[in-house]
């Protein structure tokens, strides 16, 4: 039984009663690690027969052994010097040629370069000019070897090694001895770390490879937001955010298992991931509102799929370069509709996004009376918590108002927007009916053009459906004919839009509409310009008054009257005058209003031309004069005044005529003194070339 037990090589002492003090708590360092890793494997010599017995060494034996050869063994280890040779980390080999040449003894022999390639422990010392064993000297200095048959290699652990004649055999016998080899394990099994320390190493490598696959996914989340995509698909594998990690994962190593393990993919975590994005840059914009010194309210109401009303808060502000900003807060849901519910909801969005009221200088809204009503709308509760929210209606919105007015007023602009509606949603919306356009517009090489429907509550297509109407005229008289020729309940229908499109009243229609709406389409477009002023505003409305009041003219519409007859000679039917209704004498009297009667179909049209154009021009008047545009025209123009340089009289007259609007906010004294210098500035500005004004 005794053969057959494994052979241990004693390393180490057991001891009786405890371990020995001086081999407890040593942490080797982590350079010491890593100039271990660079020795060479060194070869144990097996002999069976010496060591087949554990030695049991007693602690009061041991310590009165060794104690003196300790204590001197470490005042000779405290003798090394101070250079870079001996107290580095790792292993020195020296790099200039002279420091060999100095171990030479009596010019015959010294340390060859060599002998640091073979042996790789080995390093050299400047000051005393030898040779030593770094594995050992280590072992030796921090107590991790201490046995009896130290002194026998003490050349290579503290006295050095300086043998040259017999240099090779002596770092032969060092390297294959049983000390060297034990200094050698003992370092090594030091440099290791322990089973905690592997532990939380392996757990911080875990934690640092999944924060950056993670990482990953939010990136990968982030894009998909930005771009407005839709993040799941008809499976949890088909989904635009699993595809595209799926992409990504050829170029980021460990995300196919994390997309296997599907790690953080679930709907809660997506959605609780994306609502902190969102958070995030709310965050972000409130703090980049709140450091301007003035915003202004962007209010509109909306209603979803859901039937649930909520309220859209956008907030408008100049930067310090007076360039304009426009962030949306989001959307707030409406439990009640009416103006004191809508302005408790206004100044709770403003709290929770730190933004302080006091800091409003206006507001724009609807033309609803909820929102706007001078009585009880939102715009009176918001002034009664800072008066300088002056109110200016959504001057879009106002453009739109003007044309609904004039629909509801002119028969000849509601009849041509109803009828291009609806024939154009009649094509558009069948299958069958486009694939019989298509085969006309080939077999009677007519050139069309796609159709574009007309939405009512958008602004800017009006003339667009109106336009592509009157291009398809003919090619779309044609499908209706093919309609009616196949009956059915599409066949009468098409019938009775054929009837319309033949008629001269309604080609006139859509061609006096799509003057009209060209015009403002171009006007609204440029009224939703965020960099827009009002002095821009109101010049671009009386730029279109001034254009209707010119196109009013005979002359004009004797042009317009020619041209469109011309397109409709082959269109349409002859134009005639239409049946007069008369009432029955006996219900004439002197307050009955009876129709005129038009000489012939110029007149009647020169008419209902000019007529659409008075509604017109009424209606841009009275929804384009506000309250406040009067107060806000004066401060442009006090500021164009100083610009061009004026008299004190004249900045005195301004600052009086503006006051409600600088009053709390600038100092009147101290503005008076600075439009002194105004123009100066400005002279001095162009003279130098130096535009970056703003800056």
């Amino acid at each position: 039984m005794a053969d057959k037990r494994p052979l241990i090589y004693p390393f180490f002492t057991v001891k009786k009663k405890k371990q020995t003090e001086s081999t407890e708590g040593t942490e080797p360092t982590a350079d010491l690690s890593a100039s271990i890793n660079n020795c060479n494997d060194v070869n144990i010599e097996e002999n069976p027969g010496r060591y087949t017995s554990l030695i049991i060494v007693d602690d009061e034996l041991e310590e009165d052994v060794s104690s003196s050869f300790v204590n001197d063994q470490s005042e000779k280890l405290l003798s090394k010097c101070d250079l870079v040779c001996c107290t580095s980390s790792k292993v020195y080999v020296p790099v200039i040629a002279s420091d060999l040449q100095s171990t030479s003894i009596k010019g015959l022999r010294s340390c060859q370069e060599t002998w640091f390639k073979i042996f790789s422990w080995l390093t050299f010392c400047k000051t005393t000019k030898k040779l030593y064993c770094f594995c050992c000297r280590a072992a030796v200095s921090q107590n991790l070897h201490q046995t009896s048959d130290l002194s026998t290699n003490m050349s290579f652990t503290s006295t050095g090694f300086c043998d040259w004649k017999n240099a090779l055999r002596g770092l032969r016998q060092h390297n294959h001895s049983r000390f060297h080899s034990e200094c050698l394990y003992v370092v090594q099994q030091q440099s290791k770390p322990s089973i905690l320390v592997q532990i939380d190493t392996v757990t911080k490598q875990q934690q640092e490879q999944r924060r950056r696959l993670f990482m990953a996914e939010v990136s990968s989340l982030q894009y998909l937001l930005r771009q407005g995509i839709a993040l799941r698909g008809r499976s949890e594998n088909e989904g635009n955010l699993f595809q595209l990690m799926l992409l990504r994962s050829v170029d980021i190593t460990g995300l196919d298992q994390w997309l296997h393990d599907k790690k953080y993919l679930s709907h809660d975590i997506v959605n609780e991931l994306a609502k902190e994005m969102a958070l995030i840059i709310l965050r972000n914009l409130c703090i980049e509102i709140s450091n301007k010194p003035f915003f202004a309210l962007i209010c509109d109401e909306s209603t979803d799929e859901s039937g649930k009303t909520q309220l859209s808060i956008s907030i408008r502000s100049v930067d310090e370069c007076f360039g304009i900003h426009e962030d949306c807060l989001g959307l707030y849901e409406l439990e009640s509709q009416d103006a004191k519910h809508i302005a408790t909801v206004i100044l709770d969005v403003l709290i929770r996004c730190n933004l302080n009221v006091e800091a409003c200088r206006g507001q724009a809204y609807d033309g609803a009376a909820t929102m706007s009503g001078v009585h009880g709308g939102v715009a009176v509760y918001i002034l009664q918590r800072q008066k300088k929210a002056f109110f200016v209606h959504c001057n879009a919105h106002c453009l739109d108002l003007a044309l609904q007015d004039l629909t509801k007023v002119s028969i000849t602009i509601n009849v041509a927007l109803n009828i291009t509606k609806d024939i154009v949603n009649f094509v558009r919306r069948s299958p069958k009916r486009l694939n019989i356009a298509e085969k006309l517009s080939f077999d009677l090489c007519i050139t069309s053009s796609q159709l574009k429907p007309l939405c009512p509550t958008r602004w800017t297509v009006r003339a667009s459906s109106m336009n592509s109407l009157l291009a398809n005229h003919h090619l779309i008289q044609s499908v209706m004919k093919e309609l009616v020729e196949q009956k059915g309940e599409s066949g009468v229908k098409a019938a009775g839009w054929l009837n319309q499109m033949e008629n001269f009243q309604t080609f006139f229609g859509l061609k006096l509409g799509h003057v009209i709406f060209v015009a403002t389409e171009e006007l609204s477009c440029s009224l939703q310009r965020i960099d827009n002023c009002l002095h821009d505003v109101l010049c671009a409305v009386n730029v279109l008054i001034s254009y209707f009041t010119r196109i009013r003219s005979n002359e004009y519409f004797e042009t317009f009257y020619s041209k469109v007859v011309t397109e409709a000679e082959f269109l349409t039917d002859e134009t005639r005058l239409p049946r007069v209704r008369r009432p029955p004498n006996r219900f004439v009297t002197d307050t009955t209003l009876i129709p005129e009667v038009s000489e012939n179909c110029t007149e009647l049209y020169r008419k209902q031309y000019q007529n659409v154009i008075d509604e017109v021009l009424k209606a841009l008047n009275n929804r384009f004069k506000q309250s406040i545009f009067p107060l806000l025209c004066q401060v442009q123009e006090f500021i164009i005044v100083v610009a061009n340089g004026s008299c004190a009289s004249t900045i005195d007259k301004f600052c009086a005529e503006i006051q409600a609007f600088i009053v709390d906010d600038i100092n009147c004294e101290r503005l008076k003194q600075e439009c002194a210098m105004v123009p100066d500035f400005f002279r001095t500005v162009i003279d130098n070339k130096e535009m970056g004004i703003k800056k």
